[in-house]
């Protein structure tokens, strides 16, 4: 080593520095590595949560089609109890109760509201139909259709 710093003293002060430089820029190096592993952790937390909005929204999709199906199948539009002539809203896992006997309808009824909501009455375990199998749909078109003839009005929600 004494010779090669002998014959090209130049270059070995340049390698010198070199490692002189490495030792000194190690906590950068670390430093810098947790910098992209926390990057990298955080950009697959978005990729995810993308992932899902997108599963999410498919989904939705999908029961909006469902919904549409059920208002154009002719389904039996929701009312409240107490004012026969102005549509209430769907609740999931709550009966649905027919406003002249009130009585429950029957299991098997597809039930729709104002609001886009539909749901399929199946019993609750306890002999008591209930909505479930909610579906939603913004297609005002597709609602208001169903809607025509019903002598009932709706009331927007107070906030």
């Amino acid at each position: 080593m004494l010779k090669q710093f002998q014959r090209n003293p130049i270059g070995s002060l340049f390698l010198g520095g070199i490692v002189l430089s490495l030792a000194f820029s190690m906590g950068n190096i670390r430093q810098n590595a947790n910098s992209i592993g926390q990057v990298r952790q955080i950009a697959q937390q978005n990729a995810a949560a993308q992932m899902q909005l997108q599963a999410t929204e498919q989904a939705n999709q999908q029961r909006a089609k469902i919904a549409e199906s059920r208002y154009q199948s002719g389904c039996v539009v929701v009312v409240a109890m107490n004012a026969p002539d102005h549509f209430t809203s769907i609740t999931e896992n709550q009966p649905v109760l027919d406003s002249v006997r009130r009585v429950p309808l029957p299991v098997g009824t597809v039930v729709c509201d104002v609001n886009g909501n539909t749901a399929v009455l199946a019993d609750n375990g306890a002999g008591t139909p209930v909505a479930t199998q909610l579906a939603f749909t913004g297609n005002k078109t597709v609602i208001e259709s169903a809607l025509r003839g019903v002598p009932a009005q709706f009331n927007p929600p107070q906030q």
